[in-house]
């Protein structure tokens, strides 16, 4: 047995065998059985309480997906694929984003099917315009006249998105 386990042994052996065993002489010994099942139980409690409060700061960020966070209210990083750790009280997970490409259906004013591909290319930009898909498709519309390809183009950049294409839907 090494330093380390030899060490370990005697402290559970004071704290638990000692004064179990020799309760009966109280005057010699500064815990009671009573006592000691109450340290063992509130350390307990307060270790998992620890362990339970950095768990919670663990961040796991899956494949074509990031993550918005803030410190104290405002922007503080994307996080992209990987598993992280940020302090729970300081830091909160405000936006989780699917940047792969997406397509979305949309129906216009006029009463056309459109099916629009996009990604999220810039995850902060999208988040802090505060704006989902439809009604962004909705903005650009009562901008412009038409919707087309060059409007979406150019449209999509400034919400943080990136046009891909778009289709006149069949269903």
């Amino acid at each position: 047995m090494g330093k380390r386990e030899t060490i370990l042994s005697f402290l559970v052996f004071l704290l638990i065998v000692f004064p179990l065993n020799y309760h009966k002489n109280a005057m010699l010994f500064f815990l009671s059985t009573l006592d000691t099942v109450l340290l063992i139980s509130a350390s307990a409690a307060i270790l998992i309480g620890i362990g339970i409060f950095f768990l919670v700061g663990i961040y796991h960020v899956k494949k074509d997906y990031e993550l918005i966070i803030e410190r104290a209210g405002e922007y503080y990083t994307t996080l992209k694929q990987g598993t992280y750790f940020k302090m729970p009280i300081a830091y909160q997970r405000v936006g989780s984003y699917c940047v792969a490409p997406q397509v979305r259906t949309y129906i216009t004013k006029s009463g056309n099917k459109l099916s629009v591909t996009y990604k999220i290319v810039d995850s902060k930009t999208f988040h802090y315009c505060g704006l989902k898909f439809e009604t962004i498709m909705s903005v650009i519309e009562k901008e412009n006249s038409e919707v087309t390809l060059a409007v979406l183009q150019n449209s999509f950049a400034k919400y943080g998105l990136k046009f891909i294409n778009i289709q006149k839907a069949n269903y």
